[in-house]
């Protein structure tokens, strides 16, 4: 398996982990939680109470619920798909509870109360605070956060109280916006997470089920427990299921698919994708349109129908009945019906719904209308049949259509929302027939009158006739729809009725002159697709594959560099980015042969001056001898790998010590080299000599030999020490002066001064000896003498550190270092050798060491 194909369980092991170290018994958290959950049934048992106060109650419910929604947060930091999960079990579980007392129609009065009551607010505290955690978590103002859905929720509670579908579907339609919004941590999915949770999540929100569709006039604790609040978390939770499985195709898309389908994915959103909704909508356009236009013929036919209907009246099969407002009563009865009573302020036209007489259960529709001529004071009724519609037959100029087919039905449906405005509406009088455009298939009606526009045969009569017509049903659309106001023998508003002209999609409609012409037009535009647009196309995609090959290119040389063949080049034709992409990674090969070189010649300088240090090192003392009645402490640091500081104290009899001290002029491997010899060279003098000035003598000798480097000279300090005179002599050649510390507070701490040319700078020697002076110094209890390099005194600080708080370059200098010996006094080599260096490391704070430093103490015990 390839490794991190699954991150589930290492965010899952990540988030067990902080459960096991998270304090849940800490008195902050209890605060948090208990104030929370207290407050939480404070605000629902107060919600009818004094406006200010429970105002007040929800302020105090949202800070606790904050502060406990961060404590989990910044403790826990759940993985979001993790409290999704947990938020999906409880709400299941949570159904399958509030099921046992919600599978009827209850209500108010026998919702569970009391105890049942508290536990199913407990339910809505945990599903609450899961939901917040996802909304909440990786926003910065998650106090606002809080609130702003808070609010929603309150606003959608005021909605889903309305019981109107319209503002609720818009309502759902605005807050899915916003969740998609918190959907991004899909996108730290890997791809077979998010196949798994694409399939998991589809099973769930097909099989996710909401409380069902209730109305409540009051807003209580009751109903808010079982019913109002239940059913916004549950279509809260179905639209964030239903954001992220939108969300996980554009992850797929955006972080998990090749190249290569990324770009065919976009091809197809900039090209065929917009073209078929492009031609969807015109067709669309068109289709409604042809549908406005056939349903203003409609209307016009059936207001020319039933103007004339008094002339019609005893000419056709119709059934007219008309009343004369002027001389009639307000009561009329059309024969066989049941009587009625006209209204001061009788409607344009509507459709009345009248019983039988001898037959109350069976129910005729009679088309009412008001004539708008200025001598005409009739009120006309026109029975609706198949012998109505074969009237209006006769008239209507028919576009496309090939049925005409009138029924009543309700506005209950998504789209009543567009019924509602008027924009389109031409109308003579309010409350008369009305013109909708965007009617796509006829409603869903218990029984139906039908005609055929295009033959007067029974078989397509028959068809129409057949049960009922369903939304969307596949064999008939509506091609025109007219509908007007259906009312009782009251004349009171009990629905609508549709007069509708319809496509029945048989083979006699393909073969209409409409169709033909449809379809000839639609042959024109697939010639135009695949011989001009499909060339385009095409040529797009075609530059899609260049860009892909180019890539692949790069891609096969990142691969055979990243293999170790450092001498692939790629090679491109053009003068696009991708080529300058080449030609900047061949060039970047050739770089990294070069690095490498340099690297690897780096690294076999380093690993000789590696060697050349531990030899270095192995040629200072390993441990200094014990001298009795003294103690002796030594450090050196180099400015590089090796340098040319070195010391050394060699025993040449029972009493007497050889000290030296000294300094090869430049650093790396040739002060290492000459330093190395240096050494060997004074150890080698004891075999001819105990004497500090023929040694010395004999040094520069030899670095005087023009063999030698002329730029090479040594400086040094050599000193004999005789522990039983406690005494020492002391020779300097060049070397800076060595400090002398008296136990005795009395006296000063202060450089012994003596002459001395450096070794090697005088090739004869004749100054070097006559400049070359031995002083000779006596040691009392507790004096320590200080041998030192000129890296300490030449220190260099760029006004960084702390010892330099002025923030200028500086020194460090004699008269610094001398002023730390005298606090030094009284104390033993080893802390002075510790202080003086912690001393110089805090004054050079983050500037690099500049030369080598050594020290050497010596200092005569107290006892």
């Amino acid at each position: 398996m390839i490794p991190f194909k699954f991150k589930y369980q290492f965010r899952f092991l990540e988030f067990w982990k902080n459960i096991k170290t998270f304090p849940f018994s800490s008195r902050l958290f209890l605060v948090w939680a208990v104030g929370w959950i207290i407050n939480f049934y404070s605000i629902l048992f107060a919600y009818n109470s004094i406006f200010p106060i429970w105002v007040l109650l929800l302020c105090i419910t949202c800070f606790f619920w904050f502060k406990f929604s961060r404590e989990l947060i910044t403790r826990l930091n759940p993985p979001s798909e993790i409290i999704f999960l947990l938020l999906l079990l409880f709400y299941l579980l949570h159904y399958g509870w509030s099921f046992l007392f919600m599978n009827e129609e209850p209500t108010l009065a026998v919702l569970p109360g009391g105890i049942l009551l508290l536990i199913q607010i407990l339910w809505l505290i945990n599903l609450l605070t899961l939901f917040s955690l996802i909304l909440t978590q990786n926003s910065k103002n998650q106090i606002w956060f809080i609130i702003f859905y808070l609010f929603l929720g309150f606003i959608g509670l005021q909605v889903l109280r309305l019981n109107e579908p319209t503002y609720w579907y818009f309502f759902q339609f605005i807050l899915f916006l916003l969740l998609f919004r918190k959907t991004s941590w899909a996108e730290s999915l890997t791809q077979i997470e998010c196949w798994l949770s694409l399939v998991i999540l589809v099973i769930f929100y097909l099989n996710l089920h909401t409380l069902p569709d209730l109305y409540f006039s009051e807003l209580e604790v009751k109903s808010l427990s079982w019913y109002f609040l239940p059913k916004m978390v549950s279509h809260f939770l179905k639209l964030y299921l239903l954001a992220i499985l939108v969300k996980i195709p554009f992850v797929l898309i955006y972080h998990h698919a090749a190249l290569h389908r990324k770009l065919q994915i976009a091809g197809w959103l900039q090209s065929s994708i917009p073209q078929f909704i492009q031609l969807f909508l015109l067709l669309l356009l068109f289709y409604f349109f042809i549908a406005a236009w056939q349903a203003e013929n409609l209307k016009k036919t059936i207001i020319q129908l039933l103007e004339t209907a008094n002339t019609r009246q005893g000419k056709s099969q119709l059934t007219i009945h008309q009343v004369d407002l002027k001389y009639s009563t307000r009561e009329t009865q059309i024969p066989g019906f049941e009587t009625i009573t006209l209204p001061e302020d009788l409607p344009a036209s509507a459709v009345l719904e009248l019983k039988k007489v001898n037959n109350p259960d069976q129910i005729e529709f009679f088309a009412c209308y008001q004539s708008l001529l200025q001598d005409d004071s009739y009120f006309t009724f026109v029975k609706i049949d198949t012998f109505f519609l074969a009237a209006l037959k006769k008239n209507f100029v028919n576009i496309s259509a090939n049925g005409l087919i009138t029924y009543p039905f309700t506005l209950e449906s998504w789209d009543s929302v567009f019924y509602k405005i008027r924009g389109w509406v031409s109308e003579e009088k309010p409350q008369g027939l009305k013109v909708f455009p965007f009617g796509l298939t006829p409603h869903t009606f218990p029984g139906i009158h039908s005609i055929r526009l295009t033959d007067t045969g029974e078989k397509q009569s028959q068809r129409l006739k057949q049960g009922t017509v369903k939304i969307m049903n596949q064999n008939v659309f509506t091609a025109g729809r007219v509908y007007t106001r259906l009312l009782d023998h009251n004349f009171k508003r009990i629905g609508y009725w549709n007069f509708e002209t319809v496509i029945v999609l048989d083979i006699p409609f393909f073969k209409s002159p409409v169709m033909r012409q449809f379809l000839f037009w639609l042959f024109i535009y697939a010639l135009i697709n695949i011989f001009i647009i499909q060339r385009v196309i095409k040529f797009g995609n075609r530059i899609n594959q260049i860009i892909l090959q180019k890539f692949n290119l790069l891609t096969q040389g990142i691969r055979q560099i990243s293999s170790g063949n450092l001498d692939h080049k790629i090679s491109m034709e053009g003068e696009d980015e991708f080529v300058e992409l080449a030609e900047r990674f061949n060039s970047m090969g050739s770089e990294l042969q070069k690095k490498i070189s340099e690297v690897r010649e780096k690294d076999r300088l380093e690993y000789e001056l590696r060697i050349a240090r531990e030899v270095q090192i192995s040629l200072l003392p390993q441990t200094l001898p014990q001298i009795p009645g003294y103690q002796l402490s030594a450090r050196m640091n180099t400015a590089t790998e090796v340098g040319g500081d070195f010391y050394d104290v060699l025993q040449l009899d029972g009493h007497n010590y050889l000290f030296v001290i000294g300094d090869v002029s430049g650093k790396g491997t040739s002060a290492a080299f000459y330093m190395a010899q240096c050494i060997s060279l004074i150890r080698f003098s004891r075999q001819f000599s105990h004497d500090p000035r023929e040694i010395l003598i004999r040094l520069n000798r030899y670095f005087s030999d023009p063999m030698i480097d002329k730029q090479i000279f040594v400086t040094a300090v050599i000193g004999l020490l005789d522990h039983q005179k406690n005494q020492m002599i002391l020779l300097r050649a060049g070397h800076n002066r060595p400090m002398l510390i008296p136990a005795d507070t009395t006296l000063a701490v202060a450089e012994i001064k003596m002459p001395g040319l450096g070794i090697g700078l005088e090739r004869k020697g004749d100054i070097f000896e006559k400049t070359l002076k031995s002083k000779l110094i006596h040691l009392a209890k507790g004096d320590t003498l200080f041998f030192y390099s000129d890296g300490l005194v030449d220190a260099y600080s760029d006004g960084q550190s702390a010892e330099v708080p002025s923030g200028k370059a500086d020194f460090y200098g004699d008269e610094h270092l001398i002023n730390l010996l005298r606090t030094l006094r009284g104390k033993n080599p080893s802390e002075i050798q510790e202080r003086v260096t912690s001393e110089l490391a805090a004054f050079y704070g983050n500037s690099p060491l500049i030369d080598d430093m050594t020290m050497l103490i010596l200092q005569r015990t107290k006892e």
